[in-house]
């Protein structure tokens, strides 16, 4: 396709990194249709018939956007999880949708990390009975060292997760989909591969990561929380309908957990019960949010539409069935 390509960047990421990528842009092929972001929904609206390239995500990408972005031919989202776009609606236009799942894992895992010790410890607290109560917490809590931590989904971030455990000396316990084990790193790292129930009622420490599915949602319901050891943590840095939020609290109350920390709340950053209680600490969702992750993402965002608009098959697709509803054709030589 002739560039240059007529650009939308709905991507709050990519907005706080523009500045690293404008004078780029131009020589890369791509020509950005407006000045600011994220984009308002009218603005989004107005701009779609216009757009060759959106980078996303952003909200208002659904049926009645796909319909007017007649020109359209890929979104390329700097981000792992493609929830925000009506991705049958994209199908169904012969509009690409690609992701960047790689660059964020290590950035998650990071956040994993400060959330695991953070719940521990009674980092936040601590820290804030300190400093607005001028009082010492002398409460005593809990250490990770040693201890067992089962993980919940062992792709890109789970796997960051696993190599970051060996330097607290972890029995690591793993329950993935048959699709997604990799035998190999678990032999390599150490994770012995368990089934859902033996691995809750084992680890000290609960860490999820997994999609939302048909078969994910509310994977941990009233009856897996009651299953998991008294006393243990769990981290969510995933998706918040993983849990059933409800459920979770009643384990809280009861005092069968010790704690939760999470980057995902149900509400969307508006304060949720889970909130109230004194044993859980959240983040408003920033797991991804480091400026090195941006740049990544960004680059590989970038990547990613261009080939798509060379006529190319970039190496990560979303919906990889637009393939075989539209006239996009394989390249000899290219690996789907």
């Amino acid at each position: 396709m002739t560039q240059p390509w007529n650009t939308i960047i709905q991507s709050g990421i990519f907005g706080k990194v523009l500045d690293d990528f404008r004078d780029r842009l131009p020589d890369l092929g791509f020509r950005v249709l407006h000045e600011h972001t994220p984009l308002g929904r009218e603005h989004l609206l107005a701009l779609a018939p216009e757009a060759d390239v959106v980078f996303g995500p952003g909200q208002g990408m659904d049926a009645q956007f796909f319909a007017l972005a007649r020109r359209l031919k890929v979104v390329s989202l700097v981000s792992s999880g493609p929830e925000p776009v009506d991705v049958a609606a994209a199908t169904e236009h012969g509009v690409v949708l690609t992701n960047t799942p790689e660059p964020i894992a290590e950035a998650v895992a990071d956040l994993t990390w400060g959330l695991m010790l953070g719940a521990a410890r009674q980092i936040p607290q601590r820290h804030h009975r300190l400093k607005y109560e001028n009082a010492a917490d002398t409460e005593l809590g809990v250490r990770v060292y040693g201890k067992t931590l089962g993980i919940l989904g062992l792709g890109h971030t789970g796997k960051a997760v696993a190599r970051r455990a060996a330097g607290f000396s972890m029995r690591l316990l793993a329950w993935s989909e048959d699709r997604y084990w990799d035998a190999a790193f678990a032999a390599q790292h150490g994770v012995e591969r368990a089934e859902l129930e033996s691995l809750l009622r084992q680890s000290d420490f609960v860490s999820l990561h997994l999609r939302t599915s048909p078969t994910t949602v509310n994977v941990l319901g009233e009856a897996e929380l009651a299953m998991m050891k008294p006393g243990a943590f769990l981290i969510n840095t995933a998706r918040a309908d993983l849990v059933d939020e409800r459920a979770l609290e009643q384990a809280l109350v009861r005092g069968h957990l010790a704690g939760v920390a999470t980057d995902v709340n149900s509400d969307y950053g508006r304060r949720g019960p889970l909130l109230d209680l004194p044993n859980v600490i959240s983040t408003p969702h920033v797991g991804g949010r480091c400026r090195e992750t941006a740049l990544e993402q960004v680059e590989q965002a970038l990547a990613n539409a261009a080939a798509v608009m060379r006529g190319e098959r970039p190496r990560r697709v979303v919906n990889p069935e637009v393939y075989a509803t539209t006239s996009l054709e394989k390249r000899p030589g290219e690996e789907w």
